[in-house]
């Protein structure tokens, strides 16, 4: 089993890798959410006209799109290096563990690998205290679970 804080330092260097396209991504999209003033009246004008203000962006329902794109891409991201056959993001390479199943010790796969991300951001977004707890939890299990690993039978076990 891996020691909690190993888990920890992998997490801490996939969010990098995964957060920071994400968040240029966030940001150049955010350059197009700028209020743009129309049809409103020049400058001492005697006709009274109502500017129209148009927003794009994360004002108008792209930051919900952005939040899934972050969960779709940390997905994808953790499926297919967690479900690997090494069973390892390059945040657990460096951390020396593996991502395994829970009873045989072998690979996960994709999905079951994929599922992780998403019900932890779930348990964030829905439940913000019972996401702090999941990730809290393999501190003082004796397996070193976090409930997303006890739903999907998935262990993180140190190989250095």
């Amino acid at each position: 089993m891996s020691a909690w804080w190993r888990r920890v330092g992998a997490y801490l260097i996939d969010a990098i890798i995964v957060g920071v396209p994400l968040t240029i991504l966030d940001v150049a999209l955010s350059i197009g959410s700028i209020a743009h003033t129309v049809s409103c009246s020049p400058p001492g004008s005697s006709v009274s006209s109502t500017c129209v203000s148009t927003r794009f962006g994360i004002f108008s329902g792209g930051f919900l799109l952005l939040e899934i794109l972050g969960v779709v891409v940390t997905a994808i991201y953790f499926g297919l290096l967690d479900g690997s056959a090494r069973g390892q993001t390059v945040g657990k390479m460096a951390a020396g563990i593996v991502l395994r199943d829970a009873d045989s010790g072998g690979p996960v796969g994709f999905w079951r690998a994929a599922a992780r991300p998403v019900l932890w951001t779930l348990f964030f977004y829905l439940f913000f205290v019972p996401g702090v707890l999941n990730f809290l939890w393999a501190a003082w299990d004796s397996r070193h679970q976090c409930w997303h690993d006890k739903i999907v039978r998935t262990t993180v076990a140190r190989v250095w």
